[in-house]
C-alpha cells in the first residue's frame, strides 16, 4: 500500500500575522476602503450620493488582512509593534 503524499503546504503550519491593509472608513454599519482615508470617503460620497451625510458620525480606522475594521487608535498600535519587530525600527515617542 502506497503512503499517499501530502502537498508541502499541508505539511507545515502556515501562521500569517494580522495587519494593516487599507485605510478605511465606516459610515452607517458600511465599511470603506481606500489608499487613503480620503479616497475612502470618496468612496463614501459615491454610495450616498444626493443624501443627506453626518459626517460626524463617520469612524476613521483600517480594515487588516483578515477583513476586521479596527480604529485608528489599533491600527496605531499595530503598526508601531510591526515596525519595531519586522523593521526594528524605534517606537516613536508621542
Amino acid at each position: 500500500m502506497r503512503e499517499s503524499i501530502k502537498p508541502e503546504s499541508e505539511n507545515k503550519k502556515v501562521e500569517t500575522e494580522e495587519y494593516v491593509k487599507s485605510s478605511a472608513l465606516r459610515y452607517r454599519d458600511r465599511v470603506f476602503t481606500g489608499a487613503t482615508h480620503l479616497d475612502a470617503s470618496i468612496e463614501i460620497k459615491k454610495a450616498f450620493e444626493g443624501e443627506a451625510m453626518n459626517w460626524d458620525t463617520v469612524e476613521e480606522g483600517f480594515v487588516t488582512s483578515t477583513g476586521r475594521f479596527i480604529n485608528r487608535q489599533e491600527g496605531d498600535n499595530m503598526m508601531d509593534k510591526y515596525y519595531e519587530e519586522k523593521i526594528n525600527l524605534p517606537k516613536d515617542d508621542k
